[in-house]
């Protein structure tokens, strides 16, 4: 639907607003790896790269054995030694190798030892040091490491006999209330605007815009894997709307992208964060897993209608360049990650679901005799409680270009269907075959 004055002005308004809570008296902020969260739990701003001020604090430097702070290219993290671990020191406080997973910052595959009875994931792995900003960065790389919390709540998302539909993700989506209002207040606007008048405009469209929700579903929404991916979801959100500048320059905004005479002829812009396709590789024993190169991908609304329901609909409403910014977002995603951490804890957490997904449906927690219980909620290990908004500030962007308003919704949405969907066989260039556990039963990780 084109949402048009009676008189064409020369006003672009761009509107990303979520659920706000009322009006309270302002309280200190919650600064949580660069998400800002008040105290009454609404999400005030996402950082993607940190400020000089950030990056010249040094942050926190853990003390690691040399071992585990060497640089390897493929270190293994057994999985059912890490929980016989965690279970039997369930009420202390984990060590630091334990919390970021012995350094590993991606998971390149799942080996399952069926006469062993061992799960383990490799990838590679270094050093690391927190940040300023609450991020455990990799001394060389400058890659997010893993972390233990996200792989328990990946794998509380997909326990035994978990349903096949079974889903987790997150949106933001607006009310029918908020569209009408602001359909009213652009209906109401007559000829041209004095650009002095512009931001009393933005004030009163925000107004109008008022509350939207933020929902999280398959994972409790105080657990560290919806908080990342609602900052990951808000953060692409402001890219996509021009708020805040892209660190990639080959990734332009939706607004930047759109011919003024084409924007906004329909109120909702949607896009959907979702694991990559056809990336996943297994042996044909189901012994190796292989989780390939890409991890996520932006679909935009024709895109994803046509992945999940077979066919690209008819007269959608979503335009070229809705899909035009999906494209670049996913074909930049890596370099993107790498300078804005928010999205590269997207990505792990995409990894780690997926390993919980290879556990549960790909059968190798089976396959190995291993139950989980220990990583489970009954296991004894509490992860830590994460401030994950349930409501956020009102974003808005006013331009002097054509009559428009445009709200980006949409989320992340990770199914169990879309990573199985269409998994290959491992072939050349892929590790065929598991590599050899340690002598030593009681070691968790080794290179």
């Amino acid at each position: 639907m084109v949402v048009r004055p009676a008189v064409v002005t020369v006003v672009a308004v761009l509107i990303l607003s979520v659920h706000h809570a009322p009006v309270q008296a302002q309280r200190p902020q919650r600064i949580v790896q660069g998400v800002h969260v008040d105290a009454q739990g609404m999400l005030r701003s996402v950082q993607l790269v940190p400020s000089r001020q950030a990056r010249r604090l040094r942050g926190r430097a853990p003390k690691l054995t040399s071992d585990v702070a060497r640089p390897s290219e493929l270190r293994k993290v057994s999985l059912t030694r890490l929980a016989r671990l965690i279970a039997a020191n369930a009420h202390e406080d984990v060590r630091e190798e334990v919390r970021y997973l012995a350094g590993l910052y991606r998971v390149d595959y799942v080996f399952v030892y069926p006469e062993a009875g061992e799960v383990v994931i490799a990838g590679p792995a270094e050093g690391w040091r927190v940040t300023a900003t609450g991020h455990a960065i990799g001394q060389r790389s400058g890659e997010v490491i893993l972390e233990l919390d996200d792989l328990v709540w990946a794998i509380r998302a997909f326990p035994p006999g978990a349903p096949p539909d079974r889903a987790v993700g997150c949106s933001i989506d607006p009310t029918p209330d908020g569209a009408h209002r602001v359909k009213a207040v652009l209906a109401q606007l007559r000829g041209g605007l004095n650009p002095a008048a512009l931001p009393r405009l933005a004030a009163r469209l925000q107004a109008a815009m008022g509350p939207h929700q933020v929902v999280v579903f398959g994972v409790p929404h105080e657990s560290s894997v919806a908080f990342k991916l609602v900052a990951a979801d808000y953060a692409m959100k402001m890219l996509a709307l021009g708020v805040v500048r892209s660190p990639v320059r080959a990734i332009k905004s939706y607004v930047d992208m759109v011919p003024l005479t084409q924007a906004g002829r329909t109120l909702y812009q949607r896009w959907w964060f979702v694991p990559a396709s056809g990336s996943l590789a297994r042996s044909e024993d189901g012994t190796v897993w292989s989780l390939g190169t890409e991890r996520v991908w932006l679909l935009g609304e024709s895109d994803y209608r046509a992945r999940r329901y077979g066919d690209r609909p008819a007269g959608s409403g979503q335009d070229r360049w809705n899909r035009a910014f999906a494209r670049r977002f996913t074909e930049h995603f890596d370099e993107l990650a790498r300078r804005a951490p928010v999205f590269a804890e997207l990505e792990n957490v995409f990894d780690l679901l997926t390993v919980a997904i290879v556990l549960e449906y790909g059968k190798a927690a089976e396959k190995a005799g291993w139950d989980r219980s220990a990583w489970l909620s009954s296991g004894g290990y509490e992860p830590r409680a994460w401030p994950t908004p349930h409501t956020a500030q009102t974003l808005t962007r006013v331009l002097r270009k054509g009559a428009m308003a445009t709200t980006p919704v949409g989320g992340v949405q990770y199914s169990a269907g879309t990573v199985l969907g269409s998994v290959r066989r491992t072939g050349e260039g892929m590790i065929s075959e598991p590599a050899p556990l340690p002598e030593d039963p009681h070691r968790w990780w080794w290179d």
